[in-house]
């Protein structure tokens, strides 16, 4: 089913883009002949239709080839995420018992290893029958994940239905799902199956926003997905980011109401939409157009194409539209059931219909509002998450007698885990014990030890008697670099030592942007995400400081002038759009002073002619109207101080002002560039004059 839809759409079109990660390209020709390749190798190892393929690794060019070249095997596959602890890998790994893992040397069987093994296979009879598509684990209340095995109509229903317009042919859609979480399907296959390309993004883009927004400008995004809490992040830094785009979905958890209606009214052209679904139900059950005046809450929308909705008592029984009971699911989107547990797919699939354990109402025109969940499971970061799970890993310790885990909102609404442990042992030791055995997504954000739980008179755990966490309260951390630690992770400064693990005190790849980009705006230094990845401790993170390059200055946020830009302006943004990376309409300066100049005069005279001159502190921007500029107030212009002029003219970012940069090479020789979009011939000799006069004095 996928496979042939696929190879039709690749001789359709096999000259057109088909995945990109900024440096490798693939056509569609030249995907299908990789995948191929890949298929055939799968079958010189042994790999039968039906087989489950595990494919260890993040997002790439060679990963999405794989996944489509195990499609095109009649296989299925199983995504592993080579972040989880080795004993989750193992213990999937041995529930699911893939006929294969292909993954980097050492981990599994190489992709060089399968390109090898097609050089002599022969190619196997296609076996009759329709396989699944993935196999994917999510949390599990009895302490292990459980894996949901989706079939391939539930994908096709999901990409292809006529009535969802999200990825029409030629849509370039980003890729920043993880593989292992089920909207990378929605991303990958939406696109390939429907003639668009794939454009990767790295999990640094996906973790800053500044990072983000030149990344949709760079590719030229028209469809994307965020979770929500990664939404509401963007929207926050600048709403106006996802003006190039067509589509934008979000949700895996709630949308803010508020956030959702500043980046309509910065995006008058974009169509924003709210999807629900949990991964038993491939991806999306319903999805809401999100439209202005935005609901508070925001719904989550009608049924997608192949899917039922039935409102149910607890006896499964329908219920009249408005009134509350449990959402379940039938149609082509429902999945086969859980790998391995009969059981377990009986009670949660009863005549083939799957109980979503959500709480909503339907209202008589068919929109469908969530009002929570029916058990105790919690979405965070998109993932649905059993806090039993995080219990039971506490309970496998020998050193914990009791434990409980709650679900809590942070300040910003987004969930966190709160667990709570009677034991001797020191947190920290309980946290790395924990990071053994979970995912990151799984670690506690607080971690408390008691010396027994409070119960009620049932022997249940009471959950209003347990303590508050110890958050950041605004205690005065010991240095600048713990305190944001505190900010970002709402941590007790006193429970961050100079060996804490980020991601054991509760952190995550957004919470780790955030603390990069805090970083560089008080401390003025950048730090790489792999590099920080490889030492998440404070201690860490200082001997990174000590050789850290300067940071460059942060996008402002949007508040000024606005109107349309000038005729001018909009040819020279064109261009711009059409190559962002080039430095053709760059105009550099170089100043060579006969005596040293001081750097302080130097820095403050440059901000004064920022001040003076709005054409420097001006952003520019395309929506619904056309192409805008923008005065920003809050802009700085940073004095670089380098010996040599190496890697100075470099590429603007046209929306984030100021269009000037400098920098002082040794003592008494001054490096300005600026771009064409805001200066001429004449006005950077008006420019030089000022500074020079500045500087005078």
């Amino acid at each position: 089913m996928i496979a042939e839809m696929f190879r039709d759409r690749a001789a359709r079109t096999p000259g057109a883009l088909a995945v990109s990660d900024g440096t490798t390209r693939l056509t569609y020709g030249e995907l299908a002949s990789r995948s191929e390749e890949f298929a055939l190798g799968l079958a010189g190892l042994g790999v039968r239709r039906g087989d489950l393929v595990g494919l260890l690794g993040g997002r790439s060019v060679a990963g999405v080839t794989a996944l489509v070249g195990t499609v095109l095997a009649g296989a299925a596959y199983l995504p592993l995420n080579p972040g989880w602890p080795a004993a989750r890998l193992r213990w999937i790994t041995e529930h699911a018992r893939p006929r294969l893992v292909v993954g980097p040397p050492g981990a599994g069987v190489s992709v060089a290893e399968v390109r090898a093994a097609a050089r002599t296979a022969a190619a196997v009879a296609d076996a009759g029958g329709t396989p699944p598509a993935y196999v994917m684990f999510t949390s599990g209340s009895t302490g292990v994940p459980k894996g949901v095995v989706v079939e391939q109509r539930g994908v096709v229903r999901l990409v292809r239905a006529p009535e969802h317009p999200w990825l029409p042919a030629g849509t370039r859609a980003a890729h920043g799902a993880a593989p292992e979480f089920d909207a990378a399907t929605l991303e990958v296959w939406g696109t390939l199956l429907n003639g668009g390309s794939l454009h990767i993004a790295d999990a640094e883009t996906m973790a800053r926003p500044a990072a983000y927004a030149r990344f949709l400008r760079r590719e030229r995004i028209g469809f994307a997905w965020l979770t929500a809490p990664l939404f509401h992040r963007m929207a926050d830094h600048d709403p106006a980011m996802f003006t190039g785009l067509h589509t934008l979905m979000t949700g895996g958890d709630v949308v803010s109401a508020g956030q959702a209606g500043r980046v309509l009214a910065h995006c008058p052209g974009l169509a924003l939409y709210n999807g629900y679904g949990p991964t038993e139900n491939t991806v999306f059950t319903t999805v809401h157009r999100i439209t202005a005046p935005v609901p508070d809450p925001v719904p989550i929308g009608r049924a997608v194409a192949g899917t039922e909705l039935y409102v149910c008592d607890q006896a499964g029984r329908p219920v009249p539209d408005g009134t509350e009971g449990e959402l379940w699911v039938g149609g082509a989107g429902v999945a086969r059931g859980y790998l391995g547990d009969p059981e377990l797919t009986a009670a949660r699939f009863p005549g083939g219909r799957y109980r979503t354990g959500d709480l909503v109402t339907r209202d008589p025109d068919g929109v469908v509002r969530f009002h929570g969940r029916a058990d105790q499971q919690v979405k965070i970061l998109g993932n649905l998450v059993e806090p039993a799970e995080v219990t039971a890993a506490l309970l496998a310790l020998s050193a914990v007698r009791q434990a409980h885990t709650v679900a809590v909102r942070d300040e910003a609404g987004e969930a966190r885990l709160s667990a709570y442990a009677v034991t001797d042992t020191d947190p920290g030791a309980l946290r790395t014990a924990l990071a053994e055995r979970l995912p990151r997504y799984l670690l506690p954000a607080h971690l408390t030890v008691l010396d027994r739980l409070p119960l009620k008179a049932s022997g249940k755990v009471d959950t209003a008697r347990l303590p508050a966490p110890r958050t950041h309260d605004g205690t005065p951390a010991p240095d600048e670099l713990t305190g944001l630690w505190a900010q970002v992770l709402g941590q007790d400064p006193a429970a961050i030592g100079p060996d804490s693990d980020f991601f054991a005190l509760g952190g995550d790849s957004v919470r780790l942007g955030a603390l990069l980009d805090r970083i560089e705006a008080r401390l003025g230094r950048r730090l790489g995400f792999r590099q920080v990845y490889a030492v998440p401790t404070p201690a860490g993170m200082r001997a990174l400081l000590a050789h850290a390059g300067e940071a460059t200055a942060p996008v402002p946020r949007a508040g000024g002038r606005t109107g349309p830009a000038h005729p001018a302006q909009r040819g020279l943004y064109a261009l711009w759009h059409a190559d962002p990376d080039s430095v053709a309409y760059n105009i550099p300066v170089r100043l060579d002073f006969g005596a040293p100049v001081d750097p302080e005069r130097l820095q403050a005279a440059l901000n004064t002619l920022l001040d003076r001159h709005e054409a420097l502190r001006t952003r520019l921007t395309a929506d619904g109207d056309g192409i805008q500029q923008e005065v920003v107030d809050d802009v700085t212009v940073r004095l670089e101080t380098d010996a040599g002029e190496g890697g100075f003219v470099r590429p603007f970012d046209l929306a984030a002002p100021p269009l000037l940069r400098a920098r002082l090479a040794g003592d008494r020789r001054l490096l300005l560039d600026l771009h064409h979009v805001v200066a001429d011939g004449v006005s950077v000799r008006v420019l030089v004059r000022e500074l020079l006069g500045l500087l005078a004095g």
